[in-house]
């Protein structure tokens, strides 16, 4: 059985960067995730960084049937990643 988001769309990287972007477009609307998953999630849609596939690869397993960006969230929140070591996410996370 193939596992889908949420909005019944397969999960894959490509649905997964789309879900992501739309949210973007709409200025992160209603988000309820934290500004530091808003930050992770733009990184990981619009930037090519070094490591990149790792970190979506890795999300990808991590997450279930129905996932959310709530998901993507829990997934990311421990550990290390590829995209902390962009300037982006050193620019607005660790100089703050």
């Amino acid at each position: 059985m193939t596992k889908k988001l949420w909005n019944n769309k397969e999960l894959n990287e490509e649905n997964l960067v789309d879900m992501i972007k739309e949210c973007i477009k709409n200025n992160w609307r209603n988000s309820n995730l934290f500004r530091e998953t808003e930050i992770a999630c733009e990184i990981i849609a619009c930037e090519s960084y070094e490591g990149r596939d790792e970190d979506v690869e890795y999300i990808l397993e991590k997450l279930d049937d129905g996932a959310t960006l709530v998901d993507v969230e829990n997934a990311i929140s421990n550990g290390e990643w590829y995209f902390m070591e962009t300037e982006t996410w050193k620019k607005n996370i660790i100089k703050g």
